[in-house]
């Protein structure tokens, strides 16, 4: 979209509006892009620049609307000024705008050297972008001329970059393929070089390939068939450029919610596991149980000793052996026994509620990544998103991945989205934009980050491996991080208090549980 005979066609083709035109303005309101805007007696045209890598284009835009706000505004020196001429620099991807009083404006469309000056008297004042390191250069500064020997004639493609250095470089090898041009003679490739550029000079046909990529070559010259075909360079290029911006946005997002769904349906699986193992545990807490029955059956005595031999009632073993602190009498050693047996079913029966709820949700999250995998294009990716709204939102995945925010971080943990605070006062900016339901967790007794799970109006608690997680990095980011163990206090926001007169980041704590967790910097080991 920004080779040369583009430019120069899209240049023929604009040129009549934007010469004798005024110029208004021009403002950023996105990164690496730019709209600069004329005006005439009869109406306004603007000029869209953007310079992001592998979409770098310009073309005139009608359908846009000036930003009320976050946006940056330049040239101002220009409001007003009548275009005097509108130009492509000889022999360059670039546009030239000249102004009375000596002013010009520069667009240059090559590489990570895209940007827009402004130059009074040839010495640049203003641009897009880098200002600091381009104020005060001069023209030739922007165009530094290539040494000649900086294409070798050593394969065909440099043989035909020597013969027209401003071909398209992006087609050059299926030119090759198509065309068969490594099997050429040197004058033939001399003469159909030549063709090829008197059909992007005489005869160009600005098209859209099957794969949204621009071209103004002929399906004649290069046979790959069309996905749109134009009359008009500029609409052939703002085509483009939406069409690949939208599939660039496809990859990054898609991926983004593949990562999400397929690390929760991984967790889910995971629980769904867990639930079918407890077997093991009830053997445990059976057996548990046993030794506290085995052990009030005794004459309560403190023995002293690790271990204490007896008959078992409960099996056919004949007499076992009974693991015993050596401090507790024999009835305290069986309550120890009862409360190890009781937790363990308490934890079997989290495990296999966990489990079937696992399986509910698998039914919901597996078709839609199926059907996320099955979005190959921006607009049903869209459509993907809207269809599943609902359940995306019920399961805490709606919105987007954030690092650092409003002066605390923030990022998504299996699905939860995790705040953190960094210093005292970012403490409070949690605690502040927190809603009430939320998991609010700090390391106990030391001082350290809030860390809050956001739980989007949900009154249930997260399943109890994401309060571990939190936790241990809630302990990271404490005094307590050294620690092998390390307790954290957990609770609702709704349970925070924040004194009168309070220094930063000091909560009072109404209601709390605690966690003993290891202090991990990412809730992993």
């Amino acid at each position: 979209m920004n080779n040369y005979y583009t430019i120069k066609l899209l240049l023929k083709e604009i040129e009549s509006k934007l010469e004798c035109s005024r110029f208004q303005t021009a403002y950023s309101f996105v990164k690496n892009a730019i709209v600069l805007c004329f005006y005439d007696s009869s109406r306004e045209y603007n000029l869209f620049l953007s310079s992001e890598k592998n979409l770098i284009s310009c073309y005139l835009l009608n359908d846009i609307k000036e930003p009320r706000g976050n946006a940056a505004y330049f040239f101002s020196n220009l409001k007003h000024s009548e275009v005097i001429t509108f130009e492509q620099i000889e022999g360059e991807r670039a546009l030239r705008f000249s102004f009375p009083d000596d002013f010009e404006l520069i667009i240059t469309l090559f590489g990570s050297s895209s940007n827009v000056f402004l130059l009074k008297e040839n010495i640049i004042v203003q641009s897009f972008k880098s200002e600091k390191k381009w104020l005060g250069k001069t023209l030739k500064d922007i165009f530094p001329k290539m040494s000649q020997n900086t294409i070798q004639k050593k394969d065909i493609r440099s043989q035909i970059l020597q013969i027209a250095p401003k071909l398209p470089r992006n087609f050059i090898q299926e030119l090759i393929h198509y065309q068969q041009a490594n099997l050429l003679s040197e004058s033939l490739i001399k003469s159909e070089v030549e063709r090829w550029v008197q059909h992007l000079e005489v005869n160009p046909s600005p098209r859209l390939l099957d794969d949204y990529r621009f071209t103004l070559f002929p399906e004649s010259i290069l046979p790959i068939p069309s996905k749109m075909e134009f009359s008009s360079v500029n609409e052939a290029i703002r085509r483009s450029w939406a069409i690949i911006l939208n599939e660039t946005r496809l990859g990054s997002e898609k991926q983004e919610w593949l990562n999400r769904l397929q690390q929760r349906i991984r967790y889910l699986d995971g629980l769904v596991e867990q639930a079918t193992q407890t077997h093991i545990q009830k053997e445990q807490s059976e057996l548990w149980q046993n030794y506290g029955h085995l052990l009030m059956a005794q004459p309560n005595q403190r023995l002293k000793v690790k271990e204490i031999r007896t008959q078992d009632f409960f099996s056919e073993k004949g007499e076992i052996s009974i693991p015993l602190k050596e401090d507790f009498t024999l009835t305290e050693n069986a309550n120890r026994y009862y409360e190890r047996s009781s937790n363990a079913k308490k934890s079997i029966q989290i495990l296999e509620q966990q489990g079937e709820e696992a399986k509910n949700q698998l039914l919901i999250y597996k078709p839609v990544l199926t059907d996320l995998l099955n979005c190959d294009r921006y607009a049903l990716f869209l459509e993907w998103k809207k269809k599943w709204k609902n359940q995306l939102e019920s399961f805490n995945l709606q919105g987007s991945v954030q690092t650092e925010t409003d002066g605390f971080t923030a990022f998504e943990m299996n699905g939860y989205e995790i705040w953190l605070g960094r210093n005292a006062k970012s403490n409070d900016i949690v605690l502040q934009k927190s809603h009430k339901d939320d998991i609010w967790l700090h390391a106990r007794g030391v001082s350290g980050s809030h860390t809050i799970i956001r739980m989007r109006k949900n009154r249930e608690n997260p399943p109890i491996d994401i309060l571990e997680k939190a936790a241990s990095i809630a302990a990271w980011h404490s005094q307590a991080k050294g620690q092998s163990l390390a307790p954290v206090q957990f609770t609702r926001r709704k349970f925070l208090r924040k004194p009168k007169g309070a220094a930063a980041g000091l909560v009072k704590v109404d209601k709390e549980e605690v966690l003993m967790v290891k202090p991990l910097r990412n809730g992993i080991e």
